[in-house]
């Protein structure tokens, strides 16, 4: 695993670290020279415990993010980002002053069985001066800073599992009563392909150096040292860069499926199981309805009040639907589209989004494969539900529309869909929110083909009618 502490972090998290009083869930902790207290909504309750003036974490489970992957593409994306002003809060006790000084100890772990794995972790952690009201804690003078990313994929790095312990010292020679730290943190990691993939933060440790209160007979000797640490420059605050996943999609491109057929009125639909699902098909007429698999619906759960848990699939599909006219039919090339989600938010800072975007082609199909020869149509999306502070649940969809069009006389014999999705649930502060995703699309407009013995018939129909025209005109 590769860690690049200098590397520089973007403007929002630099933000997200800013000191601010709030309120939170401080839980007091004694040590030998000092009284810690830490923030049981970061760090989860009864996490915390101390060895002399050395405050240790074992991290709740939800530090731990994990990512499952399906099908030939599907990436699952677990993003997980909290952070707060008073992280822990070191408060001297009578006849000891706080140097400012911190060591500190962060394992991250992780999990990379198969290919497709990636993971990214970010941690930012300020230590100031401050005052401290037995419940919040103001910071004053920033004392230094300390900051961590780790980045691993098991392409460039190799597959396997393992932990990684990042360790460092801010040296300090002050005299505080009280120092306290913040911590902005972002986990992520995700899983292409089949397979899984895991990542975290498992244990922390700062150990706060101390120093006794001097006798006053020393206070002279002291005064030199500390006209000498006064002339030390300012410690300019370096910023550590984040590395976000952007997903990746397939070109549209013909590739191997396992097609399962269902008969709709006056078309045969063949959709792509490894894709779709099993038994994921209902027909009505000559629309079909696909239902995603279990492991696309997003559920995003919040733990606490300052964090925020994204859970995102995306995924896509060369000829995921394929659309065959039965015999006697032929396809317009129009198909009306219609995504929806059924969901269930929370009052607290509930989204959801889905976004993709539908290729419609003509070509020809063997049953097993589909060869694409043109382009018929296109069609992109994007919907979104926001809680605004009520808990509810429903369904949502854009409305009835013909997603793909194709302007011209042409019919066709055999039509396929390309599919791409992008699905995502996001909680913050404490809650859950759920999301699943269905697709219809309704070939309904399909055109009878003349049988060809009715072609002499209808030849002769028009000549006779020509004849009457004539006749009528005295043309004969």
């Amino acid at each position: 695993m590769k860690s690049f502490p200098k590397l520089m972090i973007a403007t929002v998290v630099a933000a997200a670290c800013a000191h601010s009083a709030q309120a939170v869930n401080m839980v007091q902790i004694d040590g030998a020279h000092a009284s810690f207290f830490y923030d049981a909504d970061f760090w989860g309750l009864g996490t915390a415990s101390v060895v002399g003036d050395k405050i240790s974490f074992s991290t709740p489970s939800y530090f731990n993010q994990h990512a499952e992957g399906y099908g030939k593409s599907g990436e699952d994306t677990d993003r997980y980002t909290n952070q707060t002003g008073s992280a822990v809060v070191a408060v001297a006790k009578n006849g000891y002053h706080l140097t400012g000084g911190i060591d500190y100890d962060v394992t991250t772990t992780y999990a990379q069985p198969v290919a497709g794995a990636f993971a990214s972790q970010v941690n930012n952690t300020n230590i100031s001066t401050g005052t401290w009201n037995g419940k919040t804690f103001v910071s004053g003078t920033q004392l230094g800073q300390f900051s961590l990313f780790l980045s691993r994929s098991s392409g460039a790095d190799g597959i396997g599992s393992g932990s990684t312990a990042n360790t460092g010292t801010i040296s300090g020679a002050g005299t505080y009563s009280v120092v306290g730290l913040d911590s902005y943190l972002f986990l992520s990691t995700s899983q292409r392909g089949v397979g899984y993939s895991e990542a975290g933060l498992s244990t922390a440790s700062y150990q706060f150096g101390v120093s006794a209160v001097p006798e006053p007979a020393t206070y002279g000797m002291l005064l030199g040292g500390v006209a000498v640490l006064a002339l030390a420059g300012r410690r300019r605050r370096k910023l550590l860069g984040g590395s976000l996943l952007a997903a990746a999609s397939l070109a549209g491109t013909a590739q191997a499926a396992n097609y399962v057929e269902v008969v709709g009125t006056h078309v045969s639909f063949f959709y792509d199981a490894d894709y779709w699902g099993d038994n994921a098909a209902t027909v009505v007429g000559d629309k079909i309805t696909l239902s995603t698999p279990t492991y696309v619906d997003r559920t995003a759960v919040g733990h606490s009040p300052s964090e925020k848990n994204q859970r995102t699939f995306v995924d896509n599909a060369s000829a995921a639907l394929v659309a065959v006219a039965r015999s006697g039919y032929a396809l317009t090339g129009v198909v009306g589209y219609k995504p929806t989600i059924t969901y269930s938010v929370s009052a607290s800072g509930s989204q959801i989004e889905l976004a993709g975007g539908e290729s419609l082609y003509y070509g020809a199909f063997n049953g097993a494969n589909f060869a694409s020869s043109s382009a018929v149509g296109y069609f992109s999306y994007s919907t979104k539900v926001d809680s605004n502070g009520v808990a509810h649940s429903g369904v949502t969809n854009d409305p009835v529309q013909n997603g793909f069009l194709y302007n011209g006389p042409s019919l066709f014999d055999t039509l396929a869909v390309d599919n791409s999705l992008y699905l995502t649930s996001i909680q913050t502060g404490v809650g859950t929110t759920k999301s699943a995703v269905a697709y219809s699309y309704d070939f309904g407009i399909a055109t009878a083909v003349p049988e060809p013995a009715t072609y002499g018939m209808l030849l002769g129909g028009l000549g006779a009618l020509a004849l009457a025209a004539r006749r009528k005109r005295g043309e004969v």
